[in-house]
């Protein structure tokens, strides 16, 4: 499972983190989306138990810097030895 998910900074200036604590090794997907639901960005990777720390470069999919604006997240993970996923919704803000 997954608790604690925070953007940080946030507001992001420039690039920043999502940090969350895990309590088995999952599968990390972090998708980043407008207020209305386009998806710009999309990170993958692996999560270990406990903390846990994914960069983003404060860009979309095609390398661009997003302007301010507050933006929407979401983290899905898998459990690598249970297969059940999980997820938390948020918000970041971009202030430049």
């Amino acid at each position: 499972s997954i608790t604690n998910v925070l953007p940080y900074p946030n507001p992001m200036k420039g690039s920043g983190y999502f940090t969350f604590n895990l309590g088995n090794a999952a599968d990390v997907v972090i998708t980043l989306y407008t207020i209305r639901g386009r998806a710009l960005k999309t990170i993958r990777g692996h999560g270990v138990i406990g903390y846990n720390q994914f960069f983003w470069d404060g860009r979309d999919q095609d390398g661009s810097i997003l302007a301010n604006n507050t933006y929407l997240y979401k983290v899905v993970v898998r459990d690598q030895e249970t297969g059940k996923s999980n997820e938390k919704v948020g918000k970041v803000i971009v202030l430049r």
